[in-house]
């Protein structure tokens, strides 16, 4: 991901799985984006990531030969769920998460979950810092056992996405004509 969390940077068996040939999916429908605006879902939200490996256009249309991700979102479960999380890192990293899910009723005809999370983060490049809120209720309905309806909702909110930015070459890695280089606490987006 690097210094931003603005997109997910995707290659699969060799091939960049982005931009044009963007082959990200929710549940198995298709996210729309283009390399700067993909739609990005944190992990703690997801059940499972599937990797589909090989040329996959014939069955999702255009689509990056190496294969393409498809996150699956928490659904609700009978059994009793109750997490809360806490974690705090580098770079002022603090989180907090939690996921439940039980069934309604006795029988398990209706069935919950509600997973949420708040995270924030001081960037790599000084002055620039990370915000994310999200949550994702679900409900799930079983009127009988050959049938199942699950209503997913998923919301997410980034104020702060952190430095999405980069320095040329001459200046960082090289010198610049006069032998300086720039500060290490450049920022070339500073107001």
């Amino acid at each position: 991901r690097g210094a931003s969390n603005t997109y997910d940077h995707l290659i699969i068996r060799g091939f960049a799985a982005e931009g044009q040939s963007q082959n990200n999916y929710l549940n198995g429908l298709k996210l729309q984006g283009n390399f700067y605006n993909d739609a990005v879902i944190d992990p703690y939200m997801l059940e499972r990531a599937e990797i589909m490996r090989g040329p996959v256009s014939v069955l999702y249309g255009k689509s990056s030969p190496g294969g393409l991700l498809n996150m699956v979102s928490k659904r609700p479960t009978t059994e009793p769920l109750k997490e809360v999380q806490f974690k705090a890192g580098t770079d002022s990293l603090f989180q907090t998460g939690f996921d439940f899910s039980d069934s309604l009723d006795d029988d398990g005809v209706y069935s919950y979950r509600l997973t949420g999370l708040a995270r924030s983060a001081n960037a790599q490049q000084k002055g620039s810092e990370e915000q994310r809120y999200a949550i994702a209720p679900a409900f799930t309905w079983r009127p009988d056992d050959k049938t199942n309806f699950t209503f997913l909702s998923y919301f997410q909110n980034e104020p702060e996405t952190g430095y999405y930015g980069w320095l040329p070459k001459e200046g960082t890695v090289e010198p610049l004509p006069n032998g300086k280089r720039l500060p290490t606490d450049f920022n070339e987006g500073a107001k």
